[in-house]
């Protein structure tokens, strides 16, 4: 139903496959969220899972404006590269190393 639809708690990333090719692969997101929520978390949004929701336009209205702050929020912070992390820390782990 619909009455978890813009609870942050549900939404996570996945990869292609996992979201696409195995359908959200619902038995590797249930682990996920309870590690990542716990067991009391997860019982809660399945319960709410199962109810309907009717959102006033006022409501949706509210939903897009913090979604579209948060959006902005985003775009001006600044994204970590990771890959240069990566290469920083191999390069970190090759000095670092003894030759036998």
């Amino acid at each position: 139903m619909n009455s978890i639809l813009f609870d942050e708690e549900c939404v996570n990333g996945q990869c292609y496959n996992c979201n696409i090719r195995f359908k959200g692969n619902w038995p590797a997101y249930l682990a996920f969220m309870k590690e990542k929520y716990g067991q009391e978390v997860v019982d809660k949004l399945l319960l709410q899972s199962k109810q309907v929701r009717k959102f006033t336009v006022e409501e949706l209205e509210q939903k897009y404006h913090y979604y579209i702050a948060k959006v902005e929020v985003m775009r001006s912070t600044p994204v970590p590269d990771i890959m240069a992390r990566k290469k920083e820390n191999s390069k970190e782990n090759e000095n670092g190393r003894k030759k036998m």
